[in-house]
């Protein structure tokens, strides 16, 4: 693992949360673990844990997305996008991955279903439908 190049990375990501990410908070900064909340709204919120793996940068991030309030296949969907983007920059510096999540288009955020206290989200059968279609492969 280049240490030299996880340090210059974890300073970039630092500056990215302060300066350019809206409604960022990193909450650990370090080798071990990159975690990001990002908040739009208080329906709009998802948490980035970022892990280096050992050989990295031969080996893309590790990526986990969480979030109270969007819907699993949403998250599962992010990730997966986050992943492709990840192998495609293999060798290079990866924490502009962050600003993925940052612009998530405003057609995927129109459409996204907030899940109701008591009730499970995949109920409703548009919800269904809705992310059926958006993510025919899950």
């Amino acid at each position: 693992m280049s240490m030299g190049l996880i340090d210059d990375e974890l300073q970039e990501v630092n500056k990215l949360c302060q300066h350019v990410i809206t409604g960022s908070k990193l909450v650990s900064c370090v080798q071990t673990m990159v975690r990001v909340e990002i908040r739009r709204t208080a329906f709009k919120h998802i948490v980035a844990c970022i892990q280096f793996p050992s050989d990295y940068p031969r080996s893309p991030l590790l990526i986990e997305l969480k979030s109270k309030t969007l819907s699993d296949k949403l998250l599962d969907g992010l990730t997966n996008v986050c992943e492709q983007e990840a192998k495609k920059i293999l060798g290079k510096p990866q924490e502009e991955l962050l600003l993925m999540l940052e612009d998530v288009p405003i057609l995927t955020t129109q459409e996204m279903w907030l899940q109701q206290v008591g009730a499970p989200r995949q109920f409703d059968m548009q919800v269904t439908a809705s992310l059926n279609k958006q993510f025919p492969d899950h």
